[in-house]
């Protein structure tokens, strides 16, 4: 099968490459690692992960700026940088509402795109990963494996292949090491592993509205610690937590992370996207039809005085009417009405 490429183009000017696969809602699966995402197709583990995802959802995968497909001669690899090119993703195959899933380094863009657009996230899961690089950056293998980079390019490359897949997965590391080698240079790779030290998204953990899946495994690098600190700061989260060591989501029992999946998911596969009436929308007892719709627009972003223009009130109706809303729904402010709001659909 030939993946079907298109190109995205950020508004710093960087070319994105990205391709879709299946129909329905829109599941975004950002990057395991440092590869170019057509040619993980070939790899038929992955493949097979890849076509499970594909049957129920729109599968959407994308090169991060600098590897693979996507434009390589880039100065800069940071945590806003990568923000950049999932809204850009987002806004070339016009995706209105999506599960987004982030596996490893994937999590902090994908936390802070969340809390940025909650709009657009109808679903987050985290797979085996973090909110400070810091935490990442602590493996003592990666620690290891890093200061080979400018001595042993193969080496390095072959050692991170066995972090990320596992000891045992001698042949697939092999063929993961040269997929490395071929969408990554040891320039960009240096550059980026200086901005990870400076990723850190915990402080936006609390604003996080839409529900999110926490997926780890026990004997994982990164340790329990930090899942368990990702599950206590986001305030609709669970974790589950599977056997297993491999930071690679279709190896071990890929199986038991897609049942998790679908349990998260539930069984329509279109509960990701699915709307409701806001104009019919009132829980009963609790807001006013006029509540609901200032909430619906706090839920989207709006300040009291957009609110008031676009309502034609005044800003201290408008503010009086919030007021009303966080004291009958029991929130402490704007992010934990948004939670509310997506939770039961006012969006």
């Amino acid at each position: 099968m030939e993946l079907p490429i298109q190109y995205a183009r950020t508004s710093d000017g960087v070319n994105i490459a990205l391709w879709t696969v299946g129909q329905g809602t829109a599941f975004v699966h950002l990057t395991l690692g440092t590869t170019a995402g057509h040619r993980e197709w070939e790899i038929p583990e992955c493949r097979r992960w890849y076509e499970r995802l594909a049957s129920r959802w729109k599968l959407v995968r994308y090169d991060n700026r600098g590897e693979g497909l996507s434009d390589r001669n880039v100065s800069v690899r940071s945590l806003e940088a990568s923000v950049i090119d999932l809204e850009t993703v987002a806004e070339r195959l016009a995706l209105e509402r999506f599960v987004l899933f982030a596996p490893w380094y994937g999590g902090p863009p994908a936390i802070a795109y969340t809390a940025r657009h909650p709009e657009r996230v109808s679903h987050l899961i985290l797979w085996c990963t973090y909110a400070r690089g810091t935490d990442w950056l602590r493996q003592k293998q990666l620690q290891a494996a890093r200061s080979l980079i400018d001595k042993d390019w193969v080496v390095y490359t072959e050692t991170v292949a066995h972090v990320l897949v596992g000891w045992s997965e001698d042949t697939l590391a092999r063929r993961y090491a040269a997929l490395l080698r071929e969408s990554i240079t040891p320039e960009l790779l240096k550059m980026w592993y200086a901005e990870q030290s400076e990723w850190d998204v915990s402080g936006l953990l609390g604003s996080i509205a839409a529900p999110t899946l926490i997926l780890h495994r026990r004997q994982h690098n990164l340790g329990l610690d930090v899942p368990r600190s990702l599950a206590a700061a986001i305030p609709f989260a669970k974790l589950v937590l599977l056997e297993g060591a491999s930071t690679a989501p279709y190896l071990e029992d890929s199986e038991a992370v897609l049942r998790a999946i679908d349990d998260f998911l539930g069984d329509d596969a279109g509960v990701a996207a699915r709307r409701f009436a806001v104009a019919e929308f009132a829980p009963p007892g609790v807001l006013t039809p006029r509540e609901v719709e200032v909430l619906r627009l706090i839920a989207g972003g709006r300040t009291n005085n957009e609110i008031a223009e676009d309502l034609v009130l005044s800003v201290r109706t408008v503010a009086r009417h919030s007021t009303n809303i966080y004291a009958k729904l029991g929130v402490r402010g704007r992010s934990e009405a948004t939670a509310y709001a997506i939770r039961h659909g006012i969006t």
